[in-house]
């Protein structure tokens, strides 16, 4: 989630929009829906294809029917899409950012 923001340029809300159905891991780029509905196809880091690779196989709750890329993993709500505000739970708890953005903590 976070390496999409970062080796993709991706917005929160395009992350939390992604669809298993927009990772082309083959080409390595994303489809996003962008504001105002505009799609477009994205470039992104291989490291970012190894995590989401990562996170499918050993994170996301196995046989959900939601299409979302992430969603919570934890919880009453396990399954569900994640929110805003989840987003910025992930960025501020990531350990490896914290020694890159220090400021994120201090929010």
């Amino acid at each position: 989630m976070v390496l999409a923001m970062l080796l993709g340029g991706l917005r929160s809300a395009e992350v939390r929009g992604l669809l298993l159905t927009d990772v082309d891991q083959g080409r390595r780029r994303l489809r996003v829906i962008g504001k105002d509905g505009r799609q477009r196809m994205v470039p992104v880091d291989a490291a970012f294809f190894a995590e989401l690779a990562d996170y499918l196989r050993h994170e996301r709750p196995p046989r959900l029917s939601t299409p979302e890329c992430f969603v919570v993993l934890r919880g009453p709500t396990t399954g569900s899409t994640r929110t805003s505000g989840d987003v910025l739970t992930v960025l501020l708890t990531a350990g490896r950012l914290a020694d890159s953005w220090p400021e994120l903590a201090e929010a």
